[in-house]
């Protein structure tokens, strides 16, 4: 052999020694580009879920009522003595303010209508008239639907009872609510209850009222300021 193809096997060694590196180095390379783009979605496969979960962050809390969740229904049975029929105008008023409300009252099979203002007391009760409120819906054939309230105040307690336009008071039924809704950092919302036709307010955004409108053994609906109303369900209803 010639001197100049003689190699030492020190320089023979090393020159293998840097070929297996730079395989090595290349392998490695591959490796994290493949484990990289398998676990980061690419183009639109990267959803704004997927993205938030690889990168740490976490979904958006949800607010309102998509954070609300009936825990349990009570019904109470009750009868509220009289019905609130609409507005009674007299052939002599001659303002607004004569106005009246008028009532129906059931007794021993017939029906009597009072009227009385508000403020007045609603005879055979410890009740009086404390205000009222015109207000109307569109019915799902379009039209309009006189659902105006009077609100009725129990001299000796102070509790308040909602009587709307042709609507019979059945009981005093309530629901428990869970909000799922929690203050980054902070203790998480206290269960609470409502009853029927009264209102109630979910954090963060206390200026917007719910109200209760309906109460059924399982279920409820929800009116929000908008008139969208909403059916929440127990989840463990059989």
């Amino acid at each position: 052999m010639p001197p100049s193809d003689r190699r030492s096997p020190r320089k023979t060694a090393l020159l293998w020694s840097i070929v297996a590196g730079v395989v090595a180095l290349v392998c490695v390379v591959v490796f994290v580009r493949w484990q990289t783009r398998s676990r980061w979605p690419q183009g639109d496969d990267a959803t704004g879920k997927e993205m938030r979960a690889l990168s740490g962050k976490q979904e958006p809390a949800p607010s309102g009522l998509d954070a609300l969740e009936l825990v349990k229904v009570v019904l109470v049975p009750y009868r509220f003595p009289l019905e609130f029929d609409g507005l009674y105008v007299p052939r002599d008023a001659k303002q607004p303010s004569d106005t009246m409300l008028m009532f129906g009252k059931v007794t021993n099979g017939l029906v009597s209508n009072i009227c009385l203002p508000v403020g007045a007391d609603l005879p055979g009760t410890k009740f009086k008239v404390d205000s009222f409120e015109y207000k109307e819906v569109t019915g799902a054939d379009g039209k309009k639907k006189d659902v105006s309230e009077v609100t009725v105040i129990n001299k000796e307690t102070g509790e308040r009872i909602v009587l709307t336009r042709q609507r019979k008071i059945t009981g005093k039924s309530y629901a428990i609510f869970h909000c799922k809704w929690v203050q980054p950092g902070g203790q998480p919302t206290p269960d609470f209850t409502t009853q029927l036709d009264h209102t109630f307010t979910l954090p963060p955004k206390h200026d917007t009222t719910y109200k209760v409108i309906a109460i059924e053994p399982y279920k409820v609906m929800i009116e929000v300021p908008d008139g969208t109303r909403k059916t929440l369900a127990v989840p463990s209803a059989p």
